[in-house]
């Protein structure tokens, strides 16, 4: 190093110093960088699910009391046919399609009592075909979906018809048809 001038022993000096300011910075700085960033971030999802965790506990008893509805609901029988006997079931389902057809402004075509070869012990299926302008469908298939007891679509099909006018109350509308099949089942209360 003596042999070195003045100006090169400061530079080399100052290289020095340079490489140890990055050593420093990334051997130490970083790191501690690095695990305060995801102590922050651990911090956050921990506070993230407090604030979840104590909302939910605020709502408790509300959900409790949701919980107790459903149950009593789904005890209460409200959710399967009222008829035990399938006969009885199958008229009982034709009743409440074809009134929910008519209610939201479709026209019935034709239905046919069908089986659900995965469920056959205590479900009544019914095959609907019907005429409806879109609006009417999605009202029909809002009402099955939603009605008690409760009906599932289990199948659908949908093809574009005609034209056609449709009356619904004093409104009176002009549109396209739908050419739909829908297959839909109820249940009997196995209890």
């Amino acid at each position: 190093m003596l042999m070195l001038s003045k100006n090169r022993r400061r530079f080399l000096a100052l290289g020095v110093l340079v490489i140890l300011v990055l050593a420093f910075l990334v051997f130490i700085v970083q790191p501690y960088i690095y695990v305060l960033d995801a102590s922050k971030n651990h911090l956050e999802s921990v506070q993230f699910e407090y604030f979840n965790n104590d909302r939910l506990l605020r709502k408790k008893n509300y959900y409790i009391e949701n919980l107790g509805i459903i149950e009593e609901a789904y005890t209460g029988g409200e959710v399967y046919l009222r008829s035990d006997k399938k006969s009885l079931a199958t008229a009982e389902i034709q009743d409440i399609f074809n009134n929910l057809a008519e209610s939201s402004n479709a026209e019935l075509i034709s239905t046919q009592v069908i089986s659900d070869e995965s469920n056959s012990d205590n479900s009544v299926g019914l095959s609907a075909r019907l005429r409806a302008d879109i609006f009417g469908l999605q009202q029909l298939i809002y009402e099955v979906e939603s009605s008690l007891p409760r009906l599932v679509i289990k199948e659908a099909s949908i093809r574009r018809g005609g034209r056609a006018i449709f009356r619904n109350k004093n409104e009176q509308s002009s549109s396209q048809t739908l050419e739909v099949r829908l297959e839909v089942f109820g249940y009997i209360s196995t209890q």
